[in-house]
Formats: structure tokens, C-alpha cells, sequence
């Protein structure tokens, strides 16, 4: 099975409004048999003082595409790039 990943750098609004401008784009590209894709957002506007919950970055949106009988379902994965020297971020101390 083949998929498709769309991948998108994001430095004016990365909030889920922004993004769903992509997923036609991304639901367009895939031509495979598989019934979904994947758009991956790099989120710039994060600041090096934290990102949005995980939960909150992962989400699903249908796509209705001319000629198909079942929408195409596009996985959005919201990921934070905003932080000036990301190689200094270290695990947090185990308990």
C-alpha cells in the first residue's frame, strides 16, 4: 500500500482554520489506493516557551474528491519548529 505525505512550512498561522487550506491540496496529490494522506505542518509560530498539546495537534478532516464515493481522509500532524536552537531541548528528568 502507498500513501502520500504533503509537507508544509508554516510561519503565519499554523491553527487547525490555517491548515484545513491544505488538505484538498494533499487529499489531490494522492492518487494510490489507500484512502487517506497526510499533511505534516513544520509550525513556526511556536516560540522556544512551549508548543500546543500533542492532542490538540493531530487531527483528521474528510475530503470529498469528484468522482469518488468515499471521502479521502487526510491526517494533519502539527509540529512545533519555532524554537531558535532546537539540539538544546533535553528529555525531562525521570522521577
Amino acid at each position: 500500500m502507498q500513501f502520500n505525505v504533503e509537507c508544509k512550512i508554516e510561519e503565519d498561522g499554523a491553527s487547525e482554520t490555517a491548515l484545513r487550506q491544505y488538505v484538498a491540496q494533499a487529499a489531490e496529490y494522492q492518487n494510490t489506493n489507500a484512502g487517506f494522506a497526510i499533511l505534516l505542518a513544520l509550525d513556526k509560530t511556536v516560540d522556544a516557551e512551549g508548543a500546543v498539546n500533542l492532542f490538540d495537534s493531530i487531527w483528521i478532516e474528510p475530503v470529498q474528491r469528484p468522482g469518488e464515493a468515499e471521502p479521502c481522509r487526510v491526517v494533519i500532524i502539527r509540529v512545533p519548529g519555532g524554537r531558535e536552537n532546537p539540539n538544546l531541548l533535553r528529555p525531562a528528568p525521570t522521577t
